[in-house]
């Protein structure tokens, strides 16, 4: 048996050094340069493993940043990335790539950006820049870094001063709002103030009014009171106390009606005066216990049709008005004028048409089947003052002071964004529906 004894050998300097200099440009330690590292590194490394192509059709400048940043993260030099630059192109741009030469990499992204830079890039920038606007759904923040990111585009880019002001005349309108007595200067403080105004926004959104239910609180007695409102009198009660007459349109066929023949009851059972339906002796007919319209009950007239109605008494008879504002001028349906006509006499050299929304003329009275429809002037002469969320109406008197300012209505620039985003649905809700011609109107 042959003894061997082994020992230890060390590698000469030369060799140790070489070793070390291979670990240091790897970034690895001695213990850690196995085979499973050494693979994962190289495949990090290898532009042709980034998943990252350009076609000559996309943007350049975006394909010029994203491969920057990945050459950084995972050291890759340039000069390696200019060895395996044909792994990063397709299509047009791998065609254009072989049939040129290239210094360095450098010299590489100059060329790429003056084949396939869009013509006349500058002045496109400055124009997008301009009206680049904030959209609805999108974050002040990510629209102000899409907007500096534009900014870095441009050859010569422009002072913060500069672009600050070009950001805020871009932004929402209501953050344009709250932001104009600001003084701001930097971009970090105008996201600092923008971000601050869209969270009051939020919260104003999320806003719930105080409850109402004040037995489930423990403190009832600290808790909101809503404050009284006085009811809104009556048709019936404003008409006895109004002042005003009937529009002249109907007056021009009966007369100018009273505040007596106002007060006068009429029954709807009977079409007798002085007393009222649920007084009457006389066998019930069928009318509707609301609005008095024969033939009818409330729950088939009134079910259906959203649309107001209001009693007006004409030589102690009462019609059933349809409240339209849409109708410039008060008229009489076939029905109507067939009462009217047993009422009083009745000027009938005078016939007039209409034209509706369709452009079809038609002649008034045998074509609308209501017995009465207040029009505008109706509306103007008695005062009437609608209010169709309560479903009731009132009369202004003379000496009330109106508020002209319709509150209900705004700028859409005032709007907040999710007050804009419904709006848009809205009106592109009922474009749809419109479709590419215009309707008709029943009335």
């Amino acid at each position: 048996m042959i003894n061997q004894t082994y020992t230890n050998r060390t590698i000469p300097s030369t060799q140790s050094t070489g070793l070390a200099t291979r670990f240091a440009e790897l970034n690895l330690s001695p213990a850690r340069a196995d085979d499973t590292l050494l693979w994962e590194r190289a495949r990090y490394a290898d532009p042709g493993r980034w998943n990252l192509k350009y076609d000559g059709v996309s943007s350049v400048n975006n394909f010029l940043d994203r491969v920057e940043e990945l050459r950084k993260s995972r050291g890759v030099s340039k000069p390696q990335l200019l060895r395996s630059a044909a792994e990063l192109f397709t299509r047009d741009a791998l065609l254009w790539f072989r049939t040129n030469q290239f210094s360095s990499w450098d010299d590489l992204v100059a060329q790429l950006r003056d084949a396939f830079q869009p013509y006349d890039y500058e002045n496109g920038i400055w124009e997008e820049l301009r009206r680049r606007t904030q959209g609805v759904p999108k974050r002040v923040v990510i629209f102000i870094a899409s907007m500096e990111q534009l900014f870095n585009r441009l050859a010569e880019k422009p002072s913060e001063e500069a672009g600050v002001r070009l950001i805020r005349r871009n932004l929402l309108p209501y953050i344009q709002t709250q932001l104009s007595l600001r003084t701001i200067t930097s971009v970090r403080e105008l996201v600092q103030a923008c971000r601050a105004i869209e969270e009051t926004e939020i919260r104003v959104q999320r806003f719930c009014p105080p409850p109402t239910n004040y037995r489930q609180l423990l403190e009832p007695e600290l808790a909101y009171h809503k404050p009284s409102v006085a009811h809104p009198p009556s048709i019936s009660t404003v008409i006895s106390d109004s002042s005003e007459t009937i529009p002249p349109n109907i007056a021009e066929v009966s007369h100018t009606v009273t505040n007596s023949e106002l007060r006068v009851a009429t029954c709807w059972n009977c079409r007798n005066t002085g007393h009222r339906f649920r007084q009457c002796g006389q066998p019930r007919r069928i009318f509707c216990f609301k609005c008095g319209h024969d033939n009818t009950t409330f729950s088939s007239m009134h079910k259906e049709d959203k649309r107001p109605y209001l009693n007006v008494t004409i030589y102690g008879r009462s019609f059933l008005g349809l409240l339209d504002s849409g109708c410039a001028t008060t008229v009489l349906g076939a029905s109507g004028w067939k009462i009217l006509k047993g009422l009083c006499n009745l000027n009938t050299d005078d016939i007039r048409t209409c034209t509706v929304a369709n452009g079809q003329i038609c002649e008034i009275m045998p074509s609308i089947p209501h017995e009465l429809i207040l029009g505008v002037d109706f509306w103007r002469t008695m005062g009437i003052i609608p209010d169709l969320f309560a479903n009731v109406w009132s009369f202004r008197s003379e000496h009330d002071s109106v508020n002209h300012e319709i509150v209900a209505i705004h700028p859409m620039d005032s709007l907040t964004a999710e007050q804009r985003e419904r709006l848009i649905k809205v009106v592109d809700a009922s474009f749809a529906k419109m479709g590419d011609k215009l309707g008709c109107t029943d009335l």
